[in-house]
Parts: C-alpha cells; sequence; structure tokens
C-alpha cells in the first residue's frame, strides 16, 4: 500500500468528509478511486468498492489490484446498497442524480442501521436530498461547493443524530451551512443559475404565465440570498 493515488478536487472534497477509521462503503465506486485513496493513506480501516455494472465493475478489481488493497478492499458488483454488510458505518454516493440517490437509500433502509454518515455528491436535486437526510435522522454536518471542469458540485454530509429546530425551506434548498458562509463558489453558481433564468425568462412573451410566475418567483429568492 505503498502508491499514492491523485483524486480530483471533488473526489478530495469527499475524501475529506469521511471520518478516520470508519468502514467506508463507496456506491458507484468510480473504478474505487475513492476507497483506494482512504485506504492507501490509512484514514480508514477498510472498504467496499460497489458497482451496478460489469464494465466499471471489472475495472474497479483491475485497479484494487494494481494498488495492492486487495487485503483491504471488497469489490462488488450490486445495484446499491442491498447487500452492505454490517461493519459499514459510511456510505459516498457521489456523481449521480439527487433522485437516484434518495431511491438508493430508500430500497434498503435497514442497511443504514449501523451507518453513522452519509457522504452524498449529487448532480442535482440537492435539495431533495437534504430533504431526505433530514427526515432519516440525519442532520447535515457540512458541506461543500467544488468548481471542477466548469461544472459546480455540491458535496454533503449526513450524521446521524438528534437535529435541534426545524430548517427552513430557504436553508434545504441552498445549503443551510453553504447559505451560512457564501463562499466564492456559492456566489458564483448561483449569479450564474440567477442570469440563465433571467435569459429564459426575457423569452416568454406572456409575464402571466404559472411558469413565468414560478422562475420569478426563483430568480427573487435567489437574489435575496446572495
Amino acid at each position: 500500500m505503498n502508491q499514492q493515488i491523485k483524486l480530483s478536487d471533488r473526489l478530495s472534497a469527499i475524501f475529506d468528509m469521511v471520518s478516520f477509521n470508519n468502514v467506508v462503503a463507496d456506491i458507484g465506486s468510480d473504478h474505487a478511486l475513492l476507497p483506494i485513496a482512504l485506504v492507501s493513506s490509512g484514514k480508514v480501516t477498510r472498504a467496499y468498492a460497489v458497482e451496478v455494472n460489469e464494465g466499471p465493475y471489472d475495472m474497479t478489481v483491475k485497479n484494487i489490484a494494481k494498488y495492492n488493497v486487495e487485503n483491504y478492499i471488497t469489490p462488488m458488483l450490486s445495484d446499491g446498497i442491498s447487500e452492505l454488510e454490517i461493519d459499514v458505518n459510511t456510505i459516498t454516493i457521489c456523481g449521480m442524480g439527487g433522485n437516484l440517490i434518495v431511491d438508493i437509500l430508500d430500497s434498503n433502509k435497514d442497511k443504514l442501521e449501523h451507518v453513522s454518515e452519509l457522504i452524498l455528491q449529487p448532480n442535482n436535486n440537492e435539495e431533495t436530498v437534504r430533504i431526505w437526510l433530514v427526515n432519516n435522522g440525519f442532520d447535515i454536518d457540512s458541506e461543500v461547493i467544488i468548481f471542477e471542469d466548469g461544472v459546480y458540485y455540491e458535496v454533503i454530509k449526513g450524521v446521524k443524530r438528534a437535529i435541534e429546530g426545524r430548517y427552513t425551506k430557504e436553508q434545504l434548498y441552498f445549503g443551510p451551512i453553504l447559505l451560512a458562509n457564501k463562499g466564492e463558489n456559492f456566489v458564483n453558481k448561483w449569479s450564474k443559475y440567477r442570469d440563465y433564468l433571467k435569459s429564459v425568462l426575457s423569452k416568454i412573451e406572456n409575464k402571466e404565465l404559472s411558469n413565468y410566475k414560478m422562475l420569478s418567483g426563483l430568480v427573487n429568492l435567489i437574489e435575496k440570498n446572495l
């Protein structure tokens, strides 16, 4: 385990959120890059690299052998979390749509009994993911926006614990931690989206359409929170 693997900024952000000495299951493992980095660095004790398709699964197996981590990472051909072992206490699901992430978690909730943290990177519908987390006993512990290859990615960490109070709709939409900090990537992401919405609105002639009013309201919401 003397080889180190270089992660993208997005995967590095996910790496940073994983707690030390945990057992990780990486769902949709993208050739096992994240699990390999986690075990090679000594940050986690074991990992599972889960892939649903045989092609990526075969690459996962090859990469695990390439980096000599066969004793630390178990490759799994599975459609989600249905076959996870009870030693898993961290689950990472990254690079999928928010609705798909929620479907994966919803499909086998019994597998989450021993899981203490979920680190999720939805490509869209981040609000849906946050709502699922707080409705299922996972408080939002940390969040970050990564800008990579021209795309903004939100990484959200949920920790299983009691949630004090309730999140507002705006906090769930923008992210409570992201909204509180309003870093450069937050401002840039939402400014870009606001400008896109304004360009769409400029092409709608009938201002009384419900779609126009909905998009206009979203523009106002973004401007209020920038």
